[in-house]
């Protein structure tokens, strides 16, 4: 799926799976990279493949998602409402960058 110039991609199942445990699928937090705050930082490393999260605001609620980078494409992981500390990271550095 392109985006904005973004090209994604995912497991259709993990994102209906996603849904269900999380209430957002992975079409619908796309829309994460158009927040022009939403800050990355590198996760874990599973099976040695680098991965990055993302927190960001859908509709005034922060949510987190975990992806990696394969050539041009963003692999999506999952996603979920942000954690404490991701809220508290979020808005450190957005208190700190205006």
């Amino acid at each position: 799926m392109d985006r904005n110039g973004i090209v994604f991609e995912y497991d259709y199942a993990k994102s209906t799976s996603n849904k269900s445990k999380h209430a957002i699928n992975f079409e619908e937090v796309q829309v994460l990279w158009e927040d022009p705050q939403a800050r990355s930082f590198e996760a874990m490393a599973v099976l040695g493949e680098q991965r990055e999260a993302m927190i960001g605001k859908i509709y005034d609620k922060l949510w987190t998602v975990i992806y990696t980078k394969r050539g041009n494409r963003i692999r999506l992981i999952s996603a979920r409402r942000a954690r404490e500390k991701e809220r508290e990271l979020y808005e450190k550095t957005n208190t700190t960058a205006n």
